[in-house]
C-alpha cells in the first residue's frame, strides 16, 4: 500500500515508517524470529517482506550498516527465499564487502540448485555475483 507508493515516488522515509509501522502491527516478538509464534501466524509470512522493504529503504537512503541488518532479518524470517539472500548481498557490497557479498551469492546460488529454482530472481543472482566478480 501507501510504503510502496512512497518507495516509487522516491519518498524513502516515508516508505521506511510506512514498513516499520506495519512491521510493528503484525504483532511479531521482533528480538527473536524464532520465537514462539506459529508456524502459520500471518506476521510471519509478511515479516521477511518488510524487513526486505527496509532493507532496500536503508540502502536508497545511504545506511547500507542498517540495512545489511534488515537483511539479515529477512532472511531469519524466510531463509529459503532467494530475494532476501540478494538484499544481504547488496548491502554488503554497499559496505565495500565483496568477499562477504560473494560468499552470500554463492550461498544463495546453491539454495536456488536445492530448490531446483531457474527463474528471474535466480538470473539475477547470478548478475549481481558477475558484476563484483572482480571487485
Amino acid at each position: 500500500g501507501r510504503g510502496n507508493n512512497a518507495f516509487k515516488k522516491g519518498e524513502y522515509e516515508k516508505a521506511l515508517t510506512c514498513y516499520k509501522n506495519c512491521l510493528g502491527a503484525l504483532d511479531l516478538n521482533l528480538s527473536d524470529p524464532g520465537s514462539v509464534l506459529p508456524a502459520d501466524h500471518a506476521g510471519k509470512s509478511l515479516a521477511h517482506a518488510l524487513y526486505s522493504n527496509i532493507s532496500v529503504c536503508y540502502l536508497k537512503l545511504g545506511d547500507a550498516e542498517k540495512a545489511l541488518e534488515a537483511a539479515n532479518r529477512c532472511t531469519e524470517y524466510k531463509p529459503d527465499w532467494l530475494k532476501g539472500w540478494g538484499r544481504v548481498a547488496d548491502a554488503y557490497c554497499a559496505l565495500s564487502k565483496y568477499e562477504k557479498a560473494r560468499e552470500v551469492l554463492d550461498k544463495a546460488l546453491r539454495l536456488a540448485d536445492q530448490l531446483q529454482r531457474k527463474d528471474q530472481v535466480v538470473k539475477e543472482l547470478r548478475e549481481r555475483k558477475e558484476q563484483i566478480a572482480n571487485k
